[in-house]
């Protein structure tokens, strides 16, 4: 285990204590600092993060630090930097089932929103893609999904075509059946090739087309 990797840890536990929001911020920095400065490496180990504690156990942890202080003294000039410094910026990466990224930062004591609105319905990778328009179709968002439909096939408002044609009872109960089998599907295996994507289920497949960089759903077969 390398300085610079034990250094790396430390430093997620500190964005994962800034990030917590279950105690004050000053707090789990404090107990973090008081565990590096005593010797108490079972508590700074615990202010780990669960993926750094799975890589790196306590033992090693504790090895590392006692093998070189001058780890354990960088750390603590970090943390009371942090907690000196009125212009530190807190930020949070929260991760979704789905593997889409929500950043937040806290701004005057609330946690505020930083992701652009947009990326939210993301179409960086098919699954997203796919994501974002189960999620705009639950919340009627044809603007959404109109962005979602291959240029060779939009429209001059393509927004509300969509909203005419699954607004209809005919229409919409087809499209409902056939997202519950996707839903069912939804984290199956997406075959990937060139620039068509591929996810199959027991009543047919999803295609989808890459275009400009982003996933646009191709057909539903």
């Amino acid at each position: 285990m390398t300085v610079d990797s034990i250094i790396s840890c430390a430093l997620a536990a500190m964005l994962a204590a800034c990030s917590a929001g279950v105690h004050p911020v000053d707090r789990d920095l404090a107990a973090l600092r008081a565990g590096l400065v005593g010797g108490d490496f079972e508590v700074a180990w615990a202010g780990l993060s669960a993926e750094q504690r799975e890589v790196l156990d306590a033992q090693a942890f504790r090895n590392a630090l006692e093998n070189d202080p001058q780890i354990a003294e960088d750390l603590v000039a970090l943390i009371d930097q942090a907690l000196e410094d009125p212009g530190v910026s807190l930020s949070a990466r929260i991760t979704l089932e789905d593997g889409r990224v929500v950043v937040m930062s806290l701004v005057e004591g609330r946690w505020v929103l930083e992701s652009p609105a947009t990326t939210f319905y993301g179409q960086a990778t098919p699954r997203e893609a796919l994501v974002s328009f189960l999620d705009a179709f639950e919340a009627e968002r044809w603007d959404v999904m109109a962005d979602l439909v291959p240029s060779k096939y939009s429209v001059q408002d393509d927004a509300a075509v969509l909203e005419k044609a699954w607004s209809d009872p005919g229409g919409r109960e087809v499209i409902e059946r056939l997202i519950k089998i996707i839903d069912e599907h939804l984290y199956d295996e997406i075959e990937v090739q060139g620039n068509r994507a591929f996810l199959r289920h027991p009543e047919g497949q999803v295609t989808f087309l890459r275009e400009g960089g982003l996933w646009v759903i191709l057909d539903f077969d």
